[in-house]
């Protein structure tokens, strides 16, 4: 092998070193950008599962959905009252007192209108007038009215109208005694004996 031959050899030795170590280095940057790119996915993973905000939309069911009944006791159905009346008074321990006497107006399966008459029951009396002096109480409902001054000069007792009023309750709330009460803003003194209110209760049935 002459000098020519040998340089042309070396020549494509050195060429083909060359190749190798380029081959080489480009192999190593692609290893080492592969493992920076695993360990940023390393690093970013949380020891802990993320919370995920889930948004559901309901479809409607094809089952039926109960329902709550909304009905009133006013639409209830019971026995029509036919007659039925009473009276209760107050009792303060003086010789003045609140009397009530009721009496159902009318009646039907749904409903029942009952008039109150109050009376006050007293010697000699002078009031004034009172605005909504008068509160009734019954069946969860309360009802008011303004009650007259009063005037009355008497050695003996005397029953006194003082106003009269209308109350439509459920027909079904009279299946059983239903409690009642009425109240009369009197503010004074009487036999010796203050009084702010005069309150009477009783019981009404429609059986």
């Amino acid at each position: 092998m002459d000098n020519s031959e040998k340089k042309i050899l070396t020549i494509i030795l050195a060429a083909l070193l060359c190749l190798a170590v380029l081959v080489a280095l480009l192999t190593g940057i692609n290893l080492s950008r592969g493992k920076a790119a695993a360990k940023a996915e390393l690093a970013e993973e949380s020891p802990f599962p993320s919370a995920e905000i889930v948004v559901v939309t309901p479809t409607p069911s094809s089952d039926p959905v109960p329902s709550v009944s909304t009905e009133s006791e006013s639409s209830v159905s019971a026995t029509p009252i036919q007659s039925a009346s009473g009276t209760f008074s107050s009792d303060t321990g003086t010789h003045l007192n609140l009397t009530v006497n009721w009496t159902v107006t009318s009646s039907n399966a749904a409903n029942t209108t009952i008039r109150f008459d109050f009376y006050i029951d007293s010697y000699s009396l002078n009031t004034a007038s009172r605005n909504r002096g008068l509160t009734l109480q019954i069946g969860g409902a309360s009802f008011s009215a303004d009650t007259p001054p009063i005037n009355v000069s008497s050695s003996s007792s005397v029953l006194t109208p003082l106003c009269s009023m209308d109350a439509t309750i459920p027909t079904a709330l009279l299946t059983c005694p239903l409690s009642v009460s009425a109240s009369w803003h009197f503010g004074g003194s009487y036999g010796g004996s203050s009084m702010e209110y005069l309150t009477a209760s009783g019981i009404i049935s429609g059986a």
